[in-house]
């Protein structure tokens, strides 16, 4: 079936029958596609270039946003195409512009929307394909303004609780610091702060857990969780409660963590800088379950159960 203007405006309006629609997806995905608009265009080819060079205003991409290079999605090698502009008339550029409002849907090249939550804060936002997102204290979520047809992706840097909206068609995907997470619709909670161990817990549904620096991918089922640590190696981790993320509910869980990983979580948690006098404290463990309560009342428990002293001066909190 030969790819004509016309039939690229039904596609683009979502008008298209199987067959075309299949024909187009092959011809999206093709390098060369820029070569066929080159032909002369004949007058209702003139009023869909027009059509289409307005529709290029409302996504054209801002030179400030992310692309999708930054959101570790490898650019796509296509042929030049800025020699074809000298040797086309107006009408063909108009041509150009409408293909190329196309493709960058089709390749996911669109507007990029970053969201940071600041220390002793939580939000939820709802993304373009209706998957919310609960995302917990000093994290960011970057992710498109409309996601492309072929996968909806995302970059987290922190921790989120998502429900993903379900779509068989075009997997979710968050990209962190060494792990992707794919799915097609479930409900999970992701913790990947820079530089801390990575952990998934799945609620709903089954989640795959890749790592970025190997060939490694684990399919993690509801009520299962895995983890990725400093070696870089992920592997399944302890059951969890299907009631998952509990700090959206203000709780705090520790079990047998370290002082330093429970450290982590009440500075974003209170927005406070905590410092060991000790650097044997760091790796003390601590057990501990809590509701709603002023850091005070954390900190009372851990130095009762520790045996150790702290002190408090805005917001800074010494261990000695």
């Amino acid at each position: 079936m030969k790819v004509t203007p016309a039939l690229l405006q039904k596609f683009h309006r979502g008008h298209c029958s199987p067959d075309e629609e299949e024909a187009v997806r092959k011809w999206l995905d093709a390098d060369d596609i820029f070569e066929d608009v080159l032909t002369e265009p004949t007058g209702q080819e003139l009023r869909i270039g027009e059509e289409l060079w307005q529709r290029l205003h409302a996504n054209q991409l801002d030179d400030s946003t992310e692309t999708p290079h930054d959101l570790g999605v490898a650019p796509r090698k296509h042929k030049p195409v800025k020699w074809l502009v000298y040797s086309m008339g107006a009408a063909a550029l108009l041509m150009l512009c409408g293909l190329l409002v196309i493709w960058n849907n089709w390749h996911g090249v669109a507007n990029q929307k970053t969201v940071v939550i600041p220390y002793a804060n939580k939000g939820e936002l709802i993304l373009p394909d209706g998957t919310v997102v609960y995302l917990n204290a000093g994290s960011k979520l970057d992710y498109p303004e409309q996601f492309s047809q072929k996968e909806r992706m995302v970059k987290l840097s922190g921790e989120a609780f998502f429900e993903v909206a379900r779509d068989t068609l075009r997997p979710f995907r968050i990209v962190t610091d060494g792990t992707v997470v794919e799915v097609l619709g479930t409900a999970f909670n992701l913790t990947a702060y820079p530089g801390e161990k990575q952990r998934l817990e799945v609620v709903r549904g089954a989640v795959r857990f890749k790592s970025a620096s190997s060939e490694k991918q684990l399919v993690v089922k509801a009520g299962q969780s895995a983890s990725r640590d400093e070696h870089r190696e992920i592997r399944y981790g302890s059951p969890v409660e299907t009631k998952s993320a509990l700090w959206r509910d203000d709780a705090l869980i520790f079990k047998n963590s370290t002082l330093k990983e429970v450290a982590h979580v009440l500075e974003r948690l209170y927005d406070v800088k905590i410092i060991f006098n000790k650097q044997m404290f760091e790796e003390l463990r601590f057990t501990g379950k809590f509701v709603a309560v002023p850091l005070k009342t954390v900190l009372e428990d851990i130095s009762y159960v520790l045996k150790i002293k702290y002190s408090a001066e805005d917001k800074e909190i010494h261990f000695y």
